[in-house]
This record gives structure tokens, C-alpha cells and sequence, in this order.
């Protein structure tokens, strides 16, 4: 009985045996290739997938703020331009410290087929000077996560993390006056806010 080493040697000298034992070892090779291109291509999709959402959430969430701040703001009849502006300012902090972008932003990740995991907004720290009044800009940080579909090569990666920044600011205004009573004045303002990515 020939030993088990004796046969393979036996075959590869062979030239049959030869092209039998080069397909199988392409075929084993795909075997062990093809899963890894998948995880691969699974992994990197989902993450640019994962990030794309992340970017729409916090753009969608500083949109709320910007739609929500860019109205007209008028004074009462007498009032000096500077408390006309401080009210607006006060205003802004309060939008800027509720969550009202929260629901897009969480929509809209949703959208991008990915799943808000985080969503903060707060005042950056850098503000607009309207009439001696700051107007703070408005920060939102988010984060998603989107499921990754892999063959099982990359051990303990199930999920694809991202997160993005973006701001809504205080772009430009319009200040105009109309007179009223007693020869005073109302002073009105237009605000107009942007919106930006960060990072």
C-alpha cells in the first residue's frame, strides 16, 4: 500500500493530477479570499454609509435652529435698539439650549439608513454682535451607528460607528426703524442664520 505522500507526489508528477490539484487549490484560495473582499466591502460601505448619517442628522438639527431664528424681531415703541437686541439674543439662547433639532436629526439618519446614538446641542462660546448684544452660535454634535453584514472573518465588528459637527450662526441682519408716538421710534431686525458642517 503506497503511503498518502506517495500518491500526491505521484500526482503532481502526473500531468493530469497536476491541472486536477492547481483547480483545487484556485478554488480553495477563492474559498478563503472571497469572504474577506465581502467583510471588506461590507465593513467600508457601512461605515461611509454610518458617517453620511451622521452628517445629515447634525446639518437637519442645525437647520431647526436656523429655520427657528431667522425671523423678523421688532422693539416696542421707545425701546432703545440694544434692549431690542438683547431680547433677541436672550431668545436665541433659550432655542439654542432646547432640543428642538433632535427630531430630524434623528429622522434623518434614519433616512441614511443608519441609527442616531447620540445627539447633544449647546452653546459653542462664540457669538454675533448685533447692537452691543451677543448672539451665541448654536453647536450639534451626533453620532450614528449602522450594522455591518459580514462572513464572520472580522471577529467582534458588528456595528459602524461615525459622528459629525455642524453650527447654525448668526449670518447677517437688517435693522431698520418706524416711527410711532411722541417722536420716538420702533427699531425692527432681520436676522438671517447659515449652516455649516464642522468636521
Amino acid at each position: 500500500m503506497k503511503r498518502w505522500w506517495s500518491k500526491i507526489w505521484h500526482a503532481l508528477r502526473d500531468e493530469k493530477g497536476n491541472n486536477s490539484i492547481l483547480v483545487m487549490a484556485f478554488l480553495g484560495g477563492m474559498l478563503l479570499v472571497v469572504p474577506i473582499i465581502y467583510d471588506y466591502a461590507s465593513t467600508y460601505y457601512a461605515r461611509r454609509v454610518s458617517q453620511t448619517g451622521s452628517d445629515a442628522a447634525v446639518m437637519s438639527a442645525a437647520q431647526d435652529y436656523a429655520r427657528a431664528l431667522s425671523i423678523e424681531w421688532r422693539g416696542f415703541c421707545g425701546e432703545p435698539a440694544i434692549s431690542v437686541a438683547e431680547r433677541y439674543a436672550a431668545f436665541a439662547t433659550m432655542i439654542g439650549s432646547s432640543p428642538i433639532g433632535a427630531g430630524s436629526a434623528s429622522g434623518f439618519a434614519s433616512a441614511n439608513r443608519s441609527q442616531l446614538t447620540q445627539y447633544v446641542n449647546y452653546l459653542n462660546g462664540r457669538t454675533t454682535n448685533v447692537s452691543g448684544a451677543a448672539v451665541p452660535h448654536i453647536e450639534i454634535y451626533g453620532k450614528t451607528e449602522k450594522n455591518i453584514n459580514t462572513m464572520g472573518t472580522y471577529a467582534g465588528v458588528s456595528q459602524a460607528p461615525a459622528d459629525a459637527k455642524s453650527v447654525a450662526f448668526l449670518d447677517r441682519f437688517d435693522h431698520w426703524v418706524i416711527p410711532c408716538s411722541n417722536d420716538r421710534v420702533i427699531h425692527i431686525y432681520r436676522f438671517y442664520w447659515k449652516i455649516r458642517l464642522i468636521e
